[in-house]
């Protein structure tokens, strides 16, 4: 019987030179009895998802969580031998089989941390596995975790970090408009930013606002003199741009409403500006 090993190690980027090793794991590839000489024959590094693919030539892919290097997934694709992977745009892997079989795999995102917490029972660091995949990779799953941790935060007055939590929930369970109001409600701290506005500005760090976050930033932004920074916004395709938004825009700036209405597509309103 052959051990299969797979070896996770940071190296030294030109970016982060300090990182050097800090991710070193080793793990055991579980390989099938009846598969005895089973071996690898592809290794892909999944940066979409925080995972590494692994593939036998007896048709195995193997997902291993890249952070803490447990294997968190195994599957039989194919029935025939494997020549050749390589990495798909989707964040998997392509396969192709000896009679020519091309095979797409990649992660099922929505379910990952659901399956990791009610799968992987043995694994005692599985809430931290899913959590950190959650945050690092944009996974949703654990909106419970994340709502915990946003009303701990916010219950402090810690608006900023509440709004980092926010940004992290991927499914968007963060980004309602019972989170804004409640955000426009709370109390402003001496010398600070409103908390409305840090809840855009760190949401603006990190992804596009939809289409109510956009109006309402842009309101809050307008009644401060600050018509820059919605330029800023709109020309780095931060704003979802709609017929309210050039609305909000238009008494203080008719060209940049009718720069939304064009980036937006609304034909009529482009004609009413024009």
């Amino acid at each position: 019987t052959t051990t299969t090993k797979l070896h996770i190690r940071e190296l030294k980027g030109p970016n982060d030179p300090a990182r050097a090793g800090m991710i070193k794991h080793q793990a055991d590839v579980p390989i099938a009895p009846e598969n005895a000489t089973d071996f690898a024959v592809g290794c892909h590094v999944s940066e979409k998802y925080g995972m590494v693919f692994l593939l036998t030539k007896a048709g195995f892919v193997y997902m291993f969580d890249l952070q803490s290097g447990v294997m968190i997934y195994q599957y039989r694709v194919s029935q025939d031998p494997i020549f050749l992977s390589c990495n798909a745009k989707s964040g998997g892997v392509y396969l192709i089989t000896r009679k020519g079989q091309v095979i797409h795999v990649t992660a099922d995102a929505p379910n990952v941390a659901n399956f990791i917490m009610q799968q992987l029972t043995t694994v005692g660091n599985r809430m931290e596995i899913a959590t950190n995949l959650c945050l690092k990779f944009a996974i949703p799953g654990m909106d419970d975790q994340f709502k915990q941790k946003f009303n701990q935060f916010f219950a402090a007055g810690d608006f900023k970090n509440a709004a980092k939590v926010a940004g992290q929930c991927a499914s968007g369970a963060l980004r309602t408009p019972d989170i804004i109001a409640k955000f426009k409600s709370a109390p402003q701290q001496p010398g600070q930013p409103s908390p409305a506005l840090l809840y855009f500005s760190v949401l603006l760090e990190r992804v596009k606002l939809n289409a109510l976050e956009s109006e309402e930033v842009t309101r809050l932004v307008i009644a401060q003199n600050r018509k820059d920074f919605v330029e800023k916004w709109l020309d780095g395709d931060k704003l979802e741009c709609t017929d309210t938004l050039a609305d909000i825009v238009k008494p203080v700036d008719q060209q940049l409403a009718l720069k939304i209405a064009i980036k937006g597509k609304s034909h009529q309103k482009v004609i009413t500006l024009l």
